[in-house]
């Protein structure tokens, strides 16, 4: 299904003749060449030639994009291809272009999920193809695509519910920052339901850094977005865990319950405490404003507190 190269015909071929896969960009983004073509520029062609097939009396790349965009930035008129069978149909062109660059790419997880995606939606097609020529497909289409990307069918999932995330969320799983597999999880929040998890990721970096997102702090504070109830989309979020206007009734009830002993469990104390340094590092910050009014009963705030933790920790 890749085209066959063991009879390719090797040659070297004019640049201005040949063009990328229409759906390569979109699938994996614009890639970095420099230091490819400053390599190209020092040693010549090093790597593979590039596999392009003939397509509308022009060719078209299925292998080599990278190294094709290297060469136009050196300025050379010519690359080295192997000229292979035009694929029979759309769907065989769409299975080349991920297949024959499985393994000559660097994945992202956004890239994985553009290409988890793209082969999903291929499979479907050909899933269609079949059904109306009376054939069945074999195998699910989860499974289809988990074979071809050697991935499992739950990471496949994942992957694909990168793409419901919006693009702050998107930004934060392509990064590293945070685990892009718990992140996905955020895809059944509304958007704005996302944007407020944006929001408390970014305050939770500010106040412990990367580290401090960890996968079980995501995946509770993705949970309690759940309950997040806003009147518009286009509403503003700014983070603050004493804020209960924009939660639902059902949450809000659940909150007040415990706060007038209603529930027989005991609270979190580590989850009172994380509430409390949060709090505390943002209205006590260099540029945090109190007014000379506030003054003396912020000091006597504080030195109770002082007196509260100290009390605390020599019980412990």
């Amino acid at each position: 299904m890749t085209g066959d190269i063991s009879n390719a015909k090797k040659q070297n071929m004019p640049i201005d003749i040949i063009d990328e896969d229409r759906d390569n960009r979109s699938i994996y983004g614009d890639y970095e060449t420099d230091g490819l073509a400053e390599s190209i520029e020092e040693n010549g062609y090093q790597g593979s030639p590039i596999i392009v097939y003939p397509e509308n009396g022009r060719y078209t790349v299925q292998s080599g994009h990278r190294t094709l965009e290297a060469a136009k930035k050196t300025g050379r008129t010519n690359v080295p291809v192997l000229i292979v069978d035009a694929p029979k149909d759309e769907i065989e062109r769409r299975k080349r272009l991920v297949l024959s660059n499985l393994h000559g790419r660097r994945y992202t997880p956004l890239r994985m999920a553009r290409q988890a995606q793209y082969l999903f939606d291929t499979y479907k097609m050909e899933q269609k193809v079949k059904r109306s020529e009376g054939q069945e497909q074999e195998g699910k289409l989860l499974e289809l695509v988990a074979r071809d990307l050697e991935i499992s069918t739950s990471q496949v999932t994942k992957y694909r519910q990168l793409l419901q995330l919006n693009r702050k969320l998107q930004k934060m799983a392509e990064s590293g920052a945070v685990s892009w597999s718990a992140l996905a999880k955020a895809s059944q929040l509304t958007a704005a339901q996302q944007d407020a998890l944006a929001s408390k990721i970014t305050g939770r970096i500010k106040l412990a850094g990367t580290e401090g997102v960890t996968r079980i702090w995501l995946e509770n504070e993705i949970n309690e977005c759940r309950y997040y109830i806003f009147d518009s989309d286009d509403r503003e979020y700014e983070y603050d865990p004493w804020d209960m206007s924009f939660l639902s009734e059902e949450l809000q009830e659940k909150l007040s319950a415990a706060d007038t002993g209603k529930r027989k469990r005991r609270s979190n104390s580590a989850v009172t405490v994380r509430r409390c340094l949060e709090m505390m590092e943002k209205g006590l910050a260099p540029d945090a404003i109190i007014k000379d009014e506030d003054r003396e009963n912020v000091r006597e705030g504080l030195l109770k507190m002082r007196a509260i933790i100290d009390e605390r920790l020599r019980n412990m």
